[in-house]
């Protein structure tokens, strides 16, 4: 198994674009990037900062993964969308485990 540096290999292989975020998939100028918080439920505050950061880097679509988002944080991504045109989608971890295995669903 090979010893890899991985904050030097983030550091080399990361853009000026990709600085700040969780992920980003896809390529070019196809990348979304993505928010992943490990907590129980995300806030408005947690969805203006992605906003900002979105704002920042030129990008107007983002995906947010969390547990929960409040019902403050789903008004907030509605407005951010209404009033500036930045898209971000919410998708919860149940949403994501019953997309990967659909036969262990609720």
């Amino acid at each position: 198994k090979a010893n890899v540096d991985l904050p030097a290999f983030r550091e080399a292989t990361e853009t000026r674009f990709e600085r700040g975020f969780d992920l980003v998939v896809g390529s070019g100028r196809d990348r979304i990037p993505v928010e992943a918080k490990h907590r129980v439920e995300v806030k408005a505050t947690d969805i203006d900062s992605f906003a900002a950061k979105l704002g920042r880097n030129g990008l107007r679509v983002g995906l947010y993964v969390s547990f929960r988002f409040s019902k403050a944080a789903n008004a907030k991504i509605e407005r951010v969308f209404v009033e500036g045109g930045t898209l971000i989608v919410p998708v919860t971890v149940e949403e994501l485990m019953n997309d990967l295995y659909p036969d262990t669903a609720k």
